[in-house]
């Protein structure tokens, strides 16, 4: 920590940690059916990790280390919810392999939800 001269750069660190592991979320929500929060909770810890490591012991630039905890919480969520078994739930509309086969609202629906803006007098 000595190496940090001042906020902004301490700053920059936290961010880093958190911000990397946080994309990985992410990716693995929106790019995976297979996992499930315990393996994404797991991918960010672990994402945190690499990317405190990799900012510690190299040179590397804050911002580019971020990429590290990004590869880290795919990898580590995608291996800890294949390994961890749990329950399947519907996501239907909620990844990219499941989006063409969510259903298309219906007329009814569309009228629901237009009789329900709120007016701003």
């Amino acid at each position: 920590m000595s190496s940090i001269t001042s906020l902004f750069d301490y700053f920059n660190l936290m961010i880093g940690m958190l911000g990397g592991g946080l994309a990985g979320v992410f990716v693995l929500a929106v790019f995976t059916t297979r996992a499930h929060w315990l393996g994404a909770l797991i991918g960010l810890l672990s994402g945190a990790v690499a990317t405190g490591l990799v900012q510690l012991s190299s040179s590397i630039h804050v911002y580019l280390a971020g990429a590290a905890g990004t590869v880290t919480c795919v990898a580590v969520g995608y291996l800890a919810s294949w390994l961890i078994p749990a329950l399947q739930k519907d996501l239907t509309g909620l990844t990219i392999h499941t989006l063409r086969s969510a259903p298309s609202p219906t007329d009814d629906e569309l009228a629901c939800s237009e009789s329900l803006e709120v007016s701003t007098r």
